[in-house]
């Protein structure tokens, strides 16, 4: 990479020289860096080609004040004419490296050079992702811990169009740095992606600079909850136990049963209303889930009408409004009170020393439907999976909900008949 005295204001680059008291800056007219590198080599060239010499400047050399350029960061300083014939040679240097380059190899693409109209910042821009955003309120405070660190970081008043991928890097290493886990450095990096790209789909910058992957494939497995197997479910969820809880905890009950047979999070199930439960023309029961973590998962997944007639319909006829009784407490989520009486479980079968949690029952869902034979374009859209395949998302159409019901209401119905077994 070439060092030249250029850098960018706004959308255009300028080149900078200082000789002597005087300083020398000539727009160069474009947004492209490579373009940029050439043009400011053009005008060095020609600096070059005339040769200048201490006698040019019409007063003895012992009378000739020194005087310096800075490139990048790097000063040239001359204080007689061998220095001044050194530099000469540095910039001859650089004259030769840019026409191999540029013929041996195509030009980098520039890491954001279509830029913001507006020049936001990033916290007016958390604002506007808020106001847009609804996002669950347990998820606020982590969005706004991860923007406001890394504004903090980039500078608050600095323009979201300036910002470029090794300031993205840098933040990270600074996190891993402070000590964070790095599942916790590429969560947080997930959500400043996640704002950047509302930027982009609101145009208020066209490039998304947060493209880092802090963790490898096998990292992310090494400290990932583990799946339940089949013989985890029929533990916990043992008749013995489970069935007294739909008259002792009915809430607890049916969330429990709801993930496990379902595979939704638990903060979209606790969010669900009485409106929320609907039936199609066809007679099809399905849930309808508003909330939940992510944009594909604002979705509706059909039910079988066992698990209706099992109970849930007379449950359900009691309830107005919101269907499940739980909160949010402390910005943990309405979920959370669930999670921890889960827990207990766990521990009480023996399971609380693996990596187990509530959101494994998921991960047994998913697992269990896909060894049951129900396709992944099915699963995706069931479980609000996206699912990155070019021929999918433009050559197809989702599933119908009856559709999609034929599909896993066999692997629902297999799930929902363990449970009440002995």
């Amino acid at each position: 990479m070439l060092s030249l005295p250029i850098y960018r204001r706004k959308n255009t680059y300028y080149l900078h020289c200082r000789i002597g008291q005087r300083q020398f800056k000539r727009s160069l007219k474009t947004s492209d860096p490579e373009l940029a590198r050439l043009l400011a080599l053009k005008l060095l060239t020609v600096l070059y080609m005339s040769k200048p010499k201490l006698s040019d400047f019409g007063f003895d050399s012992s009378a000739v004040k020194r005087y310096e350029i800075e490139i990048d960061g790097v000063r040239i300083k001359a204080n007689d004419e061998a220095d001044h014939l050194r530099a000469m040679q540095a910039i001859a240097a650089l004259q030769a490296v840019p026409k191999a380059r540029a013929v041996s190899t195509p030009s980098a693409a520039p890491e954001n050079t279509a830029h913001s109209p507006t020049g936001i910042t990033l916290v007016a821009l958390l604002d506007k992702y808020l106001q847009m955003r609804p996002l669950a309120a347990g998820s606020i405070p982590a969005v706004k811990n991860a923007v406001l660190q890394f504004a903090t970081y980039v500078g608050k008043k600095k323009p979201i169009d300036e910002i470029l991928k090794t300031d993205v890097t840098g933040f990270a290493e600074k996190l891993k740095a402070s000590g964070l886990a790095l599942q916790t450095v590429q969560n947080r990096v997930n959500l400043l992606k996640a704002v950047f790209n509302f930027a982009r789909e609101f145009h208020y910058l066209n490039v998304n600079p947060v493209s880092v992957k802090i963790m490898t494939k096998a990292q992310k497995r090494a400290v990932s909850y583990e799946i339940f197997d089949d013989e985890d479910i029929s533990l916990i969820f043992k008749k013995g136990y489970f069935e007294p809880e739909k008259t002792k905890d009915p809430d607890y009950f049916y969330v429990c049963l709801l993930a496990v047979v379902l595979g939704v999070r638990v903060g979209a199930l606790t969010n669900l209303t009485t409106s929320d439960i609907k039936k199609t023309d066809s007679g099809v029961w399905f849930l309808r889930i508003r909330d939940d973590k992510t944009a594909n998962g604002k979705r509706d997944i059909p039910v079988i009408s066992e698990l209706f007639a099992g109970g849930f319909s007379d449950y359900l006829a009691q309830k107005s409004g919101p269907i499940f009784k739980y909160v949010e407490r402390e910005g943990r989520g309405k979920g959370n009170a669930v999670g921890k009486k889960f827990s207990r479980r766990l521990g009480e079968v023996g399971l609380s020393d693996r990596k187990l949690v509530f959101h494994s029952l998921r991960k047994y869902a998913n697992n269990f439907y896909a060894k049951a034979g129900v396709a992944l374009e099915a699963r995706s859209q069931f479980f609000g999976h996206e699912l990155d395949n070019t021929n999918i998302d433009l050559y197809t159409t989702p599933y119908t909900l009856e559709q999609l019901f034929e599909l896993v209401a066999p692997a629902q119905r297999r799930i929902y008949a363990k449970l009440c077994q002995e």
